[in-house]
């Protein structure tokens, strides 16, 4: 997703900033979701129950932050298209 973004955003220069704004936050949210799943592997290993309820449920919601943000981001995208 963030090879996408990154594509993107390098063919498309003359962006509204908006729209580079919903970038940079769903890329936030993806490398949030990373750290998460790396911190997850990590007490799984150490089968820690409460770091990985914790976790999970900061994964859950991080994941519902990303869903916001994409469909904010696809709206931005119709709208753009319907501009120009």
């Amino acid at each position: 997703m963030l090879f996408f973004l990154a594509c993107f955003t390098n063919t498309h220069p003359s962006i509204p900033s908006q729209m580079e704004n919903n970038i940079y936050q769903i890329q936030q949210h993806v490398q949030r979701i990373e750290d998460l799943s790396n911190q997850l592997l990590v007490a799984q290993q150490k089968q820690d129950p409460t770091s990985i309820q914790s976790i999970v449920q900061k994964l859950d919601n991080e994941n519902i932050l990303l869903q916001k943000q994409r469909n904010i981001f696809q709206t931005s995208l119709k709208v753009s298209e319907k501009t120009h």
